[in-house]
């Protein structure tokens, strides 16, 4: 069974699943298939460093290991913060209710560099649609929970309803007839920017 978002705006609860809308769903996508003189399918593989050794697509793993070179299970990671404190966990934003309260404008949404979207899915999305209206709101999501999560607008458009993740950019707008400075590493006034250089 799908996983739910629990969202609440005013006095009324809405139960609803996000489907991730995939790039190559929308876009489609090609694939490349090597095949030896026989017609069959040729599989990656990489080579060792002895040189000699082939180790086939999905044989590697990448793991942690303790200062004395014991395997280390991720459960037994704890984050900590620059000045050595535990971080708290973050709960996954499927297990607890959102209340949609801060509504926000397009500028804050444009703001945000989208790293994923999802729609919701549900006969109730008519109904939240309209509370939502015109309006753009913002909540903090974690899919799976952890120590990070992300912001998240949601916003309604013909009785379709999307959620938009991301981080905010710090992004400066210094005008349209305003020029900006540009300092090297030094702190020296570059006068002429030669693309070359890059």
């Amino acid at each position: 069974m799908a996983k739910t978002l629990n969202f609440i705006i005013g006095s009324n609860h809405f139960s609803l699943s996000p489907v991730k809308v995939e790039r190559k769903k929308l876009y489609g996508w090609t694939e490349m298939h090597v095949l030896t003189p026989e017609g069959e399918l040729c599989s990656s593989a990489g080579l060792n460093s002895d040189g000699v050794t082939l180790i086939p697509m999905g044989a590697t793993k990448s793991g942690m290991m303790t200062e004395s070179g014991l395997w280390m299970e991720r459960n037994e990671l704890v984050a900590v913060d620059s000045s050595g404190h535990e971080v708290p966990q973050i709960p996954s934003s499927f297990d607890g209710d959102i209340v949609l309260s801060d509504k926000v404008s397009v500028d804050d949404l444009m703001d945000c560099n989208v790293t994923a979207v999802y729609q919701l899915y549900d006969p109730e999305c008519a109904d939240l649609a309209d509370l939502i209206g015109d309006d753009i709101y913002r909540f903090k999501f974690s899919y799976r929970g952890g120590v990070e999560c992300s912001d998240a607008y949601l916003l309604a458009k013909d009785n379709a309803i999307f959620i938009l993740t991301g981080l905010k950019g710090d992004y400066e707008f210094i005008g349209l007839d305003q020029e900006a400075v540009i300092d090297d590493a030094d702190g020296e006034l570059v006068e002429d920017l030669d693309f070359d250089m890059m």
